[in-house]
C-alpha cells in the first residue's frame, strides 16, 4: 500500500473575492471553504499526514478553525507570498516518510473521489499525475496592443487542475531545482516538467470548480446548498414499502 501525504495550499489573500479575511476563511453556508474542501479530501481518501499553509499572521487562527471542526489530525504553517513558496513550505513541514504526494487547491471544494483515485493511481505509474479538464470553447488570442484577434486551435489542449499528485522525491527535486534556478511556475505540475519529468492528464469531473472570483462564490454556495439539501432529504426519507413504519 503505497503512503500518501497532503500538502493543501490555502495563503491565498481573497483580494479578488473582494474579502478582508484569507481566501481559505470566507463562510459558505456557515462552514469556511477549506473545511468544505478538507471534507471532500478526507472523504475520497485517508492520508499519512496533512499539512495546510496559510497567510503568515493567521496560523492560529486557522488553527482554531480546524480544532473546532474536529477534522483529525492537520499541521498548519506559514505559507509564502507565492503559490510555489507555499508548497515548497508545506513539503518541508513534512515528518512522516510517504511515497506520494498529493498537492490540491484549498480553493477547489468539489473534489470528486473518482478523480482523485484516478491521478493517484496515475502517479503511482508515471510519477506525476494532474487533474485536468480538456478545452471545449473556441480559442481566440487578442494581440498585444488590443487590435483584431486571431484563432488558437483548441486541439490537445487541456486546463489543468488540483489534485496533482507526485512521487515525493519528483516534487521535492523539481522545487529544489526551481529554487536555485529562479524557475518560477504557477502550479507543481509545471515545476515538475521544468525539472525534465513528465506529468500524466486525468480527466477531471465538471464541478472540479475553482473560487476565484465573486461569481466563482455565489455558484459555490448554490451547489452547496443544493447537496445540503439533498443530504437532509436522504436522512428524512421515509421506508414506504407494505408493513413498515
Amino acid at each position: 500500500m503505497l503512503r500518501l501525504s497532503l500538502v493543501v495550499p490555502a495563503a491565498g489573500s481573497g483580494s479578488r473575492l473582494g474579502c478582508e479575511r484569507p481566501k481559505a476563511l470566507v463562510e459558505l453556508h456557515g462552514r469556511s471553504l477549506l473545511l468544505h474542501t478538507l471534507e471532500a479530501l478526507f472523504s475520497a481518501s485517508s492520508f499519512d499526514e496533512t499539512v495546510v499553509t496559510v497567510p503568515a499572521g493567521f496560523e492560529s487562527e486557522f488553527s482554531r478553525e480546524l480544532a473546532a471542526a474536529s477534522v483529525g489530525p492537520v499541521k498548519v504553517v506559514r505559507g509564502g507570498a507565492s503559490r510555489q513558496e507555499s508548497v515548497a513550505l508545506g513539503l518541508a513541514a513534512l515528518d512522516k516518510p510517504s511515497d506520494l504526494l498529493c498537492v490540491h487547491d484549498a480553493a477547489r471544494p468539489f473534489l470528486n473521489a473518482a478523480t482523485l483515485r484516478a491521478v493517484v493511481a496515475a502517479a503511482a505509474v508515471k510519477g506525476a499525475a494532474a487533474a485536468a479538464s480538456p478545452l471545449s470553447d473556441s480559442l481566440r488570442r487578442r494581440s498585444a496592443g488590443g487590435g483584431d484577434s486571431v484563432s488558437v486551435d483548441r486541439e490537445g489542449l487541456w486546463l489543468v487542475e488540483t489534485p496533482q499528485v507526485f512521487a515525493l522525491g519528483v516534487l521535492r527535486l523539481a522545487h529544489e531545482l526551481a529554487s536555485s534556478s529562479g524557475v518560477e511556475a504557477s502550479d507543481d505540475a509545471s515545476l515538475v516538467e521544468a525539472a525534465g519529468h513528465g506529468v500524466a492528464l486525468v480527466e477531471s469531473s465538471c464541478f472540479n470548480l475553482k473560487i476565484t472570483r465573486p461569481q466563482d462564490l455565489e455558484l459555490a454556495a448554490l451547489l452547496i446548498g443544493a447537496r445540503m439539501q439533498s443530504r437532509m432529504q436522504s436522512s428524512c426519507r421515509v421506508d414506504t414499502e407494505p408493513g413498515k413504519e
